[in-house]
């Protein structure tokens, strides 16, 4: 009975220093003043929500600091992938309360973006990141926006209405490769029209715009001469739907292409040929792709940028990662082209130095040339000489 009395009492102290606790401590953070800012003492007690807000507000600013200072290249180093890496770990945050801190990041870096493409252009082209798979590229004689879109979150959208009417101004046309909102925005695609401005679409894509918008894409190969530039329209698919091609020869430079949404298994018949017709400079194509191999080797870019990173309106499973891309593309390191990653607001200069001569394997159905296997990858066969499908000699 003494035993249980002593444990009572114990007990009961227990008791009385906790609930003086609670009393201390929890009308710190209540009667606090209603002009009160966390930047006073940040402490958060309470308030998870606010911590997590402002440590986005601290690491999105750092991030961006980081990617200014090592820039999109060849050769990634480990100061520019851990920054990536870190961007993609809040940009797969299911949470929206650091939607505040999103949109600063997002603004911020494409008005630095659309003062860096204003800078002269004598040679090469100008490659500037949008949100999804949206590109401006600019030549000398030249700028076209391809699946230029807001960029759609749940708070919002990653490019304000001025950042739009930016791009729009400094276009001369807009190439919209499908009809997914992630790829086309009826809103921006008539505004380009308003101004004057070329529109090309699939066909059956933007029908309310009508004759407005060039229609292109069909079962052959399409070509129309533009300000500036050839644009060549290879038909393609997602899914059963239209999906253009796009493959810009900038007049006088370099040829870029860009892939859009293509997932069908139908269109591989023409795209494995491409490369036998044009020689392309960039290869801008989604990363998220199964057929990402065959991909290349149809077309024998120069280099390849992925497209289709951390698009905002995907679930998280879906939303494919800068890191995914990077460990994706490391798999297909034999095939000897280089591939930049770049995130919303970035600028990749090029101009063509010394291409790859692919011209002895152009025809790798000839007589002359077979394919071979070795080391469990493809290869071509050809004059005693041993090739990868990208025209790379192997010694």
């Amino acid at each position: 009975m003494e035993n249980l009395t002593r444990l009572s009492q114990k007990w009961l102290r227990l008791s009385v220093l906790c609930l003086l606790a609670i009393d201390v401590l929890f009308p710190v953070v209540a009667q606090r003043a209603p002009d009160y800012s966390y930047e006073d003492d940040y402490i958060f007690w309470g308030n998870p929500s606010a911590y997590l807000e402002y440590q986005a507000k601290i690491a999105f600013p750092l991030i961006d600091a980081m990617l200014q200072v090592h820039p999109p290249k060849e050769v990634m180093n480990q100061h520019r992938r851990m920054a990536l890496v870190t961007l993609d770990q809040f940009l797969h945050e299911t949470n929206s309360t650091r939607q505040a801190a999103l949109y600063s990041f997002a603004t911020t870096r494409m008005a630095r973006m659309l003062t860096a493409m204003d800078e002269p252009l004598t040679s090469g082209v100008r490659i500037c990141k949008l949100p999804n798979s949206g590109f401006i590229i600019k030549s000398p004689k030249t700028v076209v926006a391809v699946d230029l879109v807001a960029g759609s979150y749940a708070g919002g959208s990653l490019l304000s209405d001025s950042i739009i009417y930016e791009i729009l101004f400094r276009s001369n046309a807009l190439l919209i490769t499908n009809a997914d909102s992630r790829h086309c925005n009826s809103d921006i695609a008539q505004l380009f029209t308003t101004f004057g401005k070329k529109v090309i679409a699939p066909k059956g894509v933007l029908k309310s715009l009508g004759d407005k918008v060039m229609h292109m894409g069909d079962d052959y190969v399409q070509t129309v001469e533009l300000e500036g530039m050839t644009l060549n329209v290879v038909p393609g698919h997602n899914g059963n739907a239209a999906n253009n091609i796009y493959i810009i020869e900038f007049t006088g430079y370099e040829t870029v292409a860009h892939t859009g949404a293509q997932n069908s298994d139908a269109d591989w018949d023409i795209i494995d040929l491409i490369h036998q017709v044009y020689d392309v400079d960039i290869l801008l194509t989604k990363s998220q792709s199964t057929q990402l191999e065959r991909m290349i080797a149809g077309f024998q870019p120069t280099k390849v940028i992925t497209t289709g990173e951390n698009e905002m309106e995907n679930s998280i499973d879906l939303r494919e990662s800068y890191w995914t891309t990077q460990k994706r593309m490391s798999n297909l390191d034999y095939l000897h082209v280089p591939n930049i990653v770049m995130t919303w607001g970035e600028i990749y200069d090029y101009a063509n130095g010394e291409q790859t001569d692919i011209s002895a394997i152009s025809d790798n159905t000839s007589s002359s040339s077979q394919k071979v296997f070795k080391n469990g990858r493809i290869y071509i066969r050809r004059n005693g000489q041993t090739y990868t499908l990208t025209g790379v000699r192997v010694k």
